[in-house]
């Protein structure tokens, strides 16, 4: 692979007050971007990236040299040094001594979505990515899907042990360290087994996926799944929720070398007269490196972050630097909020806030999780799905916010990105063809229908006094296989 290399001197030198990154071009699709002495991002892409919603755009001025030799380009600040392979487009980052610190894998890719790999040690441990139910902190070796949906929520900064930080800046459906390696199950009823081979001695992650295919499932019970040898039984994963689990969940187990294994798998809860798809994705114990996918991004875009080994303050120090400095919230959104499941009427929460000033505990706020809107047939709330009021069991929202102001206390409603078939607002959603795919949920990327949801959700929410509104993405999978289009 041929890169034309364009260098602008041996020394930056930049006027006082904030300014863009220094970017160096290596062919027609790849660009390192100088941000800051302890911050380096790379960007690999056809055409030009769309503007970044996380990232500044303006840094603070610094020093660093660069030169061209033996077919390499090296950029150097006081605390990173930047190595660019002009063959093969690789990137590796060293200490300023010229410490290996993090080295690009060969098989990045730009062609169908993106996908960026970098080697790791197996002593690392790599840690973030947002707040995951799997019970895992690290994530090295392991397989997860970046996915922002309930009780989940992703933000794509990673950190190592050894001092560094990876900042993925991608808002597609994602994966870090998604295998190439599938087992299928077929099970009618709970449960099922497959064989399994091991390679190597170790620790071996399991990422199980209960609906490849289907709607959202939700495990109403639990999901358990082990391995056998003949000899001895190991444990992967068991996992039990009063209500439901997740449609993906992860394992891990310590298996010894060339072994065969029967997987044993029971998923308690489903219909036992259907059959279900499962899947389960493997990583080996010599995995030995760490992938950041994208389904459906033009771009490769991520940032480096580095001050020292084993400083991990100094690559959040960089994630700042990117991102900016938190804001800090209106006071009163540090006090006590009281959550729970639902509440089911008007009085029912009411009656609540009331009783913790009459007990004289503190309390700020109050939240309405959801079900407070009609229910069809007075039973189903499936099909009445939206964000407005039941006028049964909830006959004057505006009265009971002002209720609950006048007790000092502030209101939390969640709102949901679906609406159910038997609302109108369904029905005008889908004839202006706002709606995702054929799934119930509006579609996010056009913005009339942002619009349109906003001003319902507005009308039924703000209008009449509520104080803040959480939004909530219920299903992932059902949301995943309406967005191939974009």
């Amino acid at each position: 692979m041929l890169f034309i290399i364009i260098l602008l001197g041996m020394t930056l030198t930049v006027s006082a007050g904030p300014v863009l990154p220094q970017e160096f071009k290596f062919g027609n699709n790849t660009s390192i971007f100088m941000c800051a002495s302890d911050v380096i991002r790379v960007v690999r892409g056809e055409g030009k990236r769309s503007e970044s919603l996380i990232a500044k755009t303006l840094f603070e001025p610094f020093k660093f040299s660069h030169e061209s030799k033996d077919g390499e380009t090296v950029l150097t600040t006081e605390n990173v040094r930047v190595v660019l392979n002009e063959s093969s487009g690789h990137v590796r980052f060293e200490s300023p001594d010229g410490k290996n610190v993090l080295l690009e894998e060969s098989d990045f890719d730009i062609s169908q979505g993106v996908t960026m790999s970098w080697n790791v040690e197996k002593s690392e441990g790599i840690y973030g990515g947002g707040e995951f139910q799997n019970g895992f902190m690290n994530f090295n070796g392991a397989p997860i899907e970046l996915v922002q949906y309930n009780t989940e929520a992703v933000v794509p900064f990673f950190v190592s042990t050894k001092g560094y930080g990876i900042l993925w800046d991608s808002y597609s459906w994602g994966y870090l360290n998604l295998p190439e390696e599938t087992i299928e199950f077929d099970v009618s009823g709970n449960s099922t087994t497959a064989t399994f081979k091991t390679s190597v001695a170790g620790v071996y992650h399991f990422l199980f996926d209960g609906c490849p295919n289907q709607f959202g499932c939700g495990f109403s019970k639990t999901v358990r799944m082990s391995a056998s040898n003949g000899d001895t039984d190991v444990e992967i994963m068991d996992w039990e929720a009063l209500t439901n689990l997740p449609d993906s969940l992860l394992g891990r187990a310590n298996l010894q070398a060339d072994t065969e294994y029967t997987l044993n798998l029971t998923a308690e809860g489903f219909d036992q007269d259907q059959n279900h798809d499962f899947q389960v994705f493997v990583t080996r114990p010599d995995f030995g490196k760490m992938t950041l996918q994208s389904d459906i991004a033009t771009h490769i875009d991520y940032y480096f972050t580095f001050r020292e080994f084993k400083d991990i303050d100094g690559a959040v120090q960089g994630y700042r630097k990117v991102t900016g400095v938190a804001p800090l919230y209106n006071l009163k959104v540090y006090g006590f909020w009281q959550c729970r499941e639902h509440y089911g009427t008007q009085v029912e929460l009411l009656n609540a806030s009331s009783q913790y000033r009459e007990r004289n505990i503190p309390i700020d706020w109050i939240v309405q999780d959801w079900k407070y809107w009609p229910a069809h047939n007075s039973t189903e709330t499936q099909e009445m799905w939206g964000p407005h009021w039941s006028s049964d069991t909830y006959p004057d929202p505006e009265k009971m916010v002002e209720t609950l102001h006048n007790q000092n206390v502030n209101l939390m409603v969640s709102v949901w990105s679906k609406f159910g078939t038997s609302t109108d607002f369904y029905s005008q959603m889908k004839s202006q063809g706002f709606l995702l795919g054929n799934s119930t949920y509006y579609d996010p990327w056009n913005p009339a229908a942002r619009a349109e949801f906003y001003a319902y959700s507005k009308k039924s929410m703000f209008d009449i006094g509520v104080d803040a509104l959480w939004y909530v993405v219920l299903y992932r999978l059902s949301v995943r296989s309406n967005i191939t289009k974009y």
